[in-house]
Parts: C-alpha cells; structure tokens; sequence
C-alpha cells in the first residue's frame, strides 16, 4: 500500500520512506517536474505518474469521460477518483475505451468516509472495482481517516493488496 504527497510538484514522499521519491529519471532539474511524462518510483517498485486528471466535480456520463479521454489522449497516464465523486463508472468505461493498454493508465480511487472498517473497506472497494470495470486499481486511498477505523481499514487494504487487486 503506498501514497504519494507531492508539494508543488516538486518534493514527493511516500508512505514508506520520509524524504525525496525515486525518480524514474536522473535529472532534479526544474524543467523534469514540468514534463507530463514525469514519473516516481515508489518503495515497493510501482511507478505513478507524477501529473494526472482528477476528476472532482465532474458529472457522471459523457462529461466524465470526454475528460478522461482528453487527458490520455494528451498524454496523461494517471486518472484519479474516488466513491464519493459518483463517477467511477464513468471513469472506468473511459480508461476501458481509450485505446491505451491499461498497464500503462495508473488508476487512483479512495475509500469514502462512511465505509471504514474491515469489512467495510472490502466492500466498499469491492462495489468500486465494479463500477470501475476494471481487474484492478493502481492505488486505493482512505480519503480521510475515520478515528478507531484507520488500522482496520488498512489491513484490509494490505490484503487487497496481497490478493493483487491494488497494485
């Protein structure tokens, strides 16, 4: 399981290490953070894209996935959801019809508020990968932690992660 905080694009850390991110290439330069093809490398060896579409407040349907498809056919490879955004099926049928491998699209989508929990966290993403389409996500995060519900939730996610239905 890994997040990733970036603070102005430029300084990354990771769940499992405090301090600067892998990067996928040799330059610190200003000009690497600028690239759309900016990537990390994270401490358990999946490399997230740096630069991605998010997509809050986009409506569901074609909206959604005009969005996601602009974005990829631009050249952005990390699409980020969540439950709560009710677009996931949206988001989903756009990464499913872009033509781009799915390997090669990292997919975030987030544990709502409401479905803390072990068992809860399993269902919850459970009902997210359906309605994503999708054999897996790339990343799931708690979208904001529940007191008393952060170790469970999270041993949850390790096991998906272990049944690799998170990457």
């Amino acid at each position: 399981m890994h997040y990733i905080l970036c603070i102005r694009n430029k300084h990354c850390i990771n769940s499992n290490h405090y301090g600067p991110s892998s990067l996928s290439s040799n330059t610190d330069s200003a000009s690497h953070w600028n690239s759309i093809n900016t990537s990390i490398v994270l401490n358990d060896g999946v490399q997230s894209p740096v630069f991605g579409l998010g997509v809050h407040g986009i409506k569901p349907g074609k909206e959604t996935i005009d969005a996601v498809h602009w974005a990829l056919k631009e050249g952005y490879r990390l699409i980020d959801t969540a439950s709560r955004y009710n677009n996931e099926e949206s988001v989903g049928e756009a990464v499913r019809t872009s033509g781009i491998p799915r390997e090669d699209i990292f997919v975030i989508t987030k544990l709502y508020d409401d479905d803390h929990g072990y068992d809860e966290t399993i269902a919850a993403f459970s009902k997210s990968l359906i309605y994503l389409g999708l054999d897996y996500v790339d990343m799931y995060l708690i979208h904001a932690p529940v007191p008393d519900k952060v170790v469970p939730s999270w041993k949850a996610m390790i096991e998906l992660k272990n049944q690799g239905l998170i990457r």
